[in-house]
């Protein structure tokens, strides 16, 4: 077997096991009893009293950071042009 049928073959095997394991793990932690699920692991990083320079009220749970907005514009740019340059590359 070889060719492009074995290539999205192996690329698809290949998803599924990552997203088997990512699935597997994200429960792992969120169903320990020590975290509390999805809220007990919320409360905890609530609870924590780290200072975070930059952000909103210092907070850990906050997109209104300078970095976030300059992550978030990149991202923004990078969407709109990379279609553009696909195209224009083609000939």
């Amino acid at each position: 077997m070889g060719g492009l049928k074995a290539t999205f073959l192996t690329d698809f095997l290949h998803t599924v096991v990552a997203l088997i394991l990512l699935i597997y793990f994200s429960l792992a932690v969120l169903t320990n009893e020590h975290i509390g699920g999805v809220s007990g692991l919320y409360e905890k990083v609530k609870a924590t009293n780290d200072y975070i320079p930059g952000n909103y009220e210092g907070s850990l749970l906050t997109l209104k950071s300078k970095s976030c907005k300059c992550a978030r514009y990149l991202t923004l740019n990078a969407v709109l042009t990379t279609p553009q340059l696909s195209y224009s590359v083609s000939s």
